[in-house]
């Protein structure tokens, strides 16, 4: 026998085929199943109904793309918002970049801030 986990070759197939020995069937078995089988034929066939699950509609994305709006809406309401008290809500790294007091600033907020002041004046 080979023990590495090989295909047995045909030869160790029927060494193995020698030892075995034919098994005896009970009383009847085979008119038992020949009765079955012409039953069987003689039947109509049974409806054979596989239910199969319905697809699932996919997702809509309207809802992300509207959220996007509505995000950026909401964080410029709170930068307009806050009067000058914007410094309590971001550290103050960011608060320098969105003002236009650090070096490499280009937000376009500093234009908003100018924009709302020539309108007040």
């Amino acid at each position: 026998m080979n023990r590495n986990h090989e295909p047995m070759t045909d030869r160790e197939l029927d060494l193995l085929l020698a030892h075995a020995t034919v098994p005896s069937l009970p009383e009847g078995a085979r008119d038992r199943l020949m009765q079955r089988l012409a039953g069987e034929a003689s039947s109509p066939p049974a409806n054979m109904v596989v239910p199969f699950r319905r697809a699932a509609a996919a997702p809509s994305r309207i809802g992300w793309l509207a959220g996007l709006p509505l995000a950026a809406s909401l964080a410029l309401g709170i930068y307009l918002g806050s009067g000058g008290t914007l410094e309590n809500y971001l550290p103050s790294t960011a608060y320098d970049m969105l003002a236009g007091n650090a070096d490499d600033a280009v937000t376009g907020i500093e234009d908003v801030e100018s924009f709302n002041e020539d309108d007040l004046s």
